[in-house]
């Protein structure tokens, strides 16, 4: 599962902070920083 910045819709989306007070990520594109993040599933290519 990729995940995706709620506000620009950009993968370049990582883990900033974690632990006992949650999950907080950061997009590098628009600078969203958050608890929430989008999950799309990746399509496989057959050959």
């Amino acid at each position: 599962m990729a995940k995706i910045c709620p506000k620009c819709k950009s993968k370049n989306i990582y883990l900033w902070l974690g632990g006992n007070l949650g999950i907080i990520y950061r997009c590098n594109d628009c600078g969203y920083r958050g608890p929430v993040v989008l999950e799309k599933e990746e399509k496989v290519k057959n050959k």
